[in-house]
């Protein structure tokens, strides 16, 4: 058999044996290479008719093939490894999930313990307690209508919504945001921790409501509370630092003798509710209080340790105090306002702060000074804190009508009109003495 035809039977045999290596096979007298890959026959000619030079072609013909190959295995096996890394982590999601998560009841001790939030935003025990007591809230109620919903996770923004409405027909607005703002926050510090895929809080509106503000004491009120008091008490202290410096019940119950200055006759402190703004408030020692405050026992660090002692265990206990004094005096501590299941505060010991404000606005303090007496960020706040009184109101109204009101005369009018009726020799007299009194520069 001729050489050539017996090589080209044994390529055709190699060909039909060996897939995606390709073969070699004589056709007209030169070699072709004759391949199978996926499931496709090719034919190439070499171009030559020499055997070791169409298999030095036919390698390198095959080579785009087998590099082909390794990109495709490569990425099936990228793929392979990508699905399984997929459903191990599906797996473990679904197991995780299967664990019991954050439970709502333990919620608000997880958010007051959490490390990062104490150290990001140190809180105060009031502010604690607070955050206990509205989440204290919003807890029964869940458990009363959504008796299901036990984990945070389970709790969804409709139910946020439903529980809004819900406080809306109780608090005032600027009570019922207060609840909203705490349990948005508690939400969002325990996100990852309670595995919660979103926040329910965020997307619920705020009420644009406005909120009853206190009244001010009257000074016919203010007598008739301070008569109610003994003096010596700490009721009675405390009653005269809200009304000489318009504190809040926070600053003045936990005043600390550091923060009196009964040589410079000043009071000096960083309000708590503007504690992170760090802005101190100076405010002047009235007489009255500052025989007050020296009768007063130094018994420890705090002015009043009773009230101190009271308003961080319970600031209601100073609260209910205060309300039996005012009721006491004659006055109706709250009052039904329409719209609002619960009657709202009309008195209390913030109404010192008011009547504080007021009385120095209708003396003439400028606003700015006010602001910074009683420790405002803004003066529309101290401005909402001014009431002004009948009789301040009548003189505003006196002088819309008739002649404007003379200005006052100078001291240089007056003693001009005291002189017009002395006689030239009297005030020929008078000259001399002035000049003696007056240095000789002074008259040139």
């Amino acid at each position: 058999m001729n050489k050539n035809k017996r090589d080209g039977k044994i390529a055709v045999r190699r060909h039909r044996t060996s897939e995606r290596k390709g073969s070699l096979e004589l056709h007209n007298g030169k070699w072709r290479i004759v391949a199978l890959v996926n499931g496709e026959k090719i034919r190439q000619s070499t171009g030559t008719a020499d055997r070791n030079e169409a298999e030095r072609i036919r390698r390198e013909f095959m080579a785009q093939f087998t590099a082909r190959d390794a990109v495709v295995q490569a990425v099936k096996l990228a793929d392979a490894i990508k699905t399984a890394e997929a459903k191990a982590e599906a797996a473990a999601k679904r197991a995780e999930d299967a664990k019991p998560a954050l439970r709502i009841a333990d919620a608000v001790e997880a958010y007051l313990n959490d490390a990062t939030r104490r150290l990001e935003a140190p809180t105060t025990a009031g502010t604690d307690r607070i955050t206990r007591s509205v989440f204290a809230k919003f807890a029964k109620w869940n458990s009363r209508h959504h008796r299901d919903c036990v984990e945070m996770r389970q709790f969804t923004e409709a139910m946020a919504k439903e529980y809004l409405l819900y406080l809306h027909n109780q608090l005032s607005p600027k009570t019922c945001n207060g609840h909203l703002s705490v349990l948005k926050r508690v939400w969002s510090v325990l996100m990852e921790r309670a595995r919660c895929n979103a926040n329910p809080w965020p997307k619920v509106k705020r009420s644009s409501g406005k909120g009853r503000r206190r009244e001010n004491f009257t000074p016919e009120q203010i007598e008739a509370i301070f008569a109610k008091l003994k003096p010596g008490t700490e009721l009675h202290a405390l009653c005269t630092i809200g009304r000489y410096t318009g504190l809040r019940l926070s600053d003045a119950a936990t005043m600390k003798w550091s923060s009196v200055n009964l040589a410079e006759n000043m009071i000096e402190l960083v309000p708590m509710k503007t504690k992170k703004y760090g802005k101190p408030v100076r405010i002047p020692i009235h007489e009255s209080l500052r025989a007050t405050l020296t009768a007063l026992p130094r018994k420890g660090a705090y002015v009043l340790p009773k009230s101190a002692e009271d308003y961080m265990a319970a600031p209601a206990r100073l609260t209910g105090r205060m309300a039996k004094l005012l009721r006491s005096a004659g006055l109706e501590v709250n009052e039904k306002v329409d719209g609002y299941a619960r009657q709202s505060c009309k008195y209390g010991f913030h109404s010192f702060r008011h009547s504080f404000v007021s009385m120095c606005g209708e003396r003439g303090v400028p606003l700015s000074v006010v602001q910074e007496l009683v420790g405002h960020l803004s003066p529309d706040m101290t401005q909402h804190y001014f009431h002004l009184g009948d009789d301040a109101a009548r003189k505003a109204i006196s002088v819309l009508d008739g002649a404007p009101k003379a200005a006052e005369p100078s001291r240089v009018d007056a003693a001009i009109a005291a002189l017009a009726g002395l006689s030239k020799d009297e005030l020929v007299l008078l000259r001399d003495k002035l000049d003696a009194l007056l240095p000789s520069k002074a008259i040139a």
